[in-house]
């Protein structure tokens, strides 16, 4: 009787630790799906899949994506030699060659423009945002010179970064004010490669603000608590009508939600993730693969009516990967 006491109440000092081990640690994220690696059946060229909301009001209506589009320079090692994700063999690897010998372009970035391009083209749903992380150099430059007449990219110019962020939008429609935007702003100061674009676009009388940025790694609680801040500050913005930051923020629907309860203390701040976007990578914390929604938009509105935007309507076929993820 004795030894069964003494195991029930080891038992519940365990469980008690480990729950407050979890609740009070950041890198112990809620758990996604387990998934084994998924290697030639993503047939998809990035890691990330696409994320899309329309806004409307009674006068206007906005369609935004946000979508990592997987850097070069993360393929070697964390892709091709590690297989961190299980995505060796997949549409990834198999497009990782350049297209001719003195390029550093790829087969993978010519088919990320391409879907681009057609998902400009699509007339039944127009895309007035699409917002871009780990962008290279001569990504940016070659999608600028195929992008419709009716499409601009903004990114900044001077000291680029090999991993950019960068958002295309609709430029007759919206004209961009610069006097209130910042095409890089360091807002993250234990990480200076990493930083926010945000931009105001106006149309007539309406201004939006998008800020779009590219969170370091999960385990960094800072940034994150960072860029939350920073958006909380927008509201004191003198004439914005929506704001919307938006991109690859590296932290969880939860992580995220328990940062924005925290900080806007209001129901100020719609938080939209609507499924799982990447197979989260083998870490040293975690051995085994399991799929996570790291990417998100949040909107500082609740005016606009907001409707999620089925993933093939942003990337062609790109369900088919969702679906590997659900």
């Amino acid at each position: 009787m004795k030894n069964k006491l003494i195991l029930l109440l080891w038992t519940a000092s365990f469980y008690f630790f480990v729950v407050g081990f979890v609740k009070g640690n950041d890198n112990c994220i809620e758990m996604g799906k387990e998934i084994g690696e998924l290697g030639e059946h993503w047939q998809f060229p990035s890691d990330h899949l696409p994320v899309g909301i329309s806004l409307e009001n009674q006068d206007d209506q906005i369609n935004i994506m946000t979508w990592n589009i997987l850097n070069n320079c993360y393929m070697s090692p964390w892709v091709n030699e590690m297989n961190t994700q299980g995505l060796v063999n997949s549409m990834i690897t198999d497009l990782d060659k350049t297209i001719y010998e003195d390029s550093k372009l790829t087969r993978r970035d010519i088919h990320v423009i391409d879907l681009i391009l057609d998902t400009l083209s699509n007339s039944s749903l127009e895309k007035d945002f699409i917002c871009l992380q780990e962008c290279s150099i001569e990504f940016l430059q070659e999608i600028e010179t195929k992008l419709p007449k009716n499409y601009s990219i903004l990114f900044p110019r001077e000291n680029m970064y090999k991993n950019q962020i960068s958002i295309i939008y609709c430029s007759n429609k919206y004209k961009i004010n610069y006097d209130l935007s910042c095409l890089r702003n360091c807002i993250f100061s234990e990480v200076k490669s990493r930083y926010v674009m945000d931009i105001v676009f106006q149309k007539k009388d309406l201004k939006v603000r998008i800020i779009n940025t590219h969170l370091p790694f999960t385990i960094n609680k800072k940034a994150r608590e960072g860029f939350i801040q920073f958006l909380y500050e927008t509201q004191n913005s003198n004439e914005i009508d929506l704001v919307i930051g938006l991109g690859d923020l590296n932290c969880t629907e939860i992580q995220l939600k328990d940062q924005v309860t925290k900080t806007f203390k209001n129901n100020n701040c719609f938080v939209f993730s609507p499924y799982p976007t990447l197979v989260y990578p083998k870490t040293d914390d975690y051995s085994i693969l399991r799929t996570k929604a790291l990417d998100h938009i949040l909107i500082l509105n609740n005016s606009w009516r907001k409707k999620s935007i089925p993933i093939d309507d942003l990337i062609q076929n790109a369900s088919e990967s969702l679906m590997l993820l659900k």
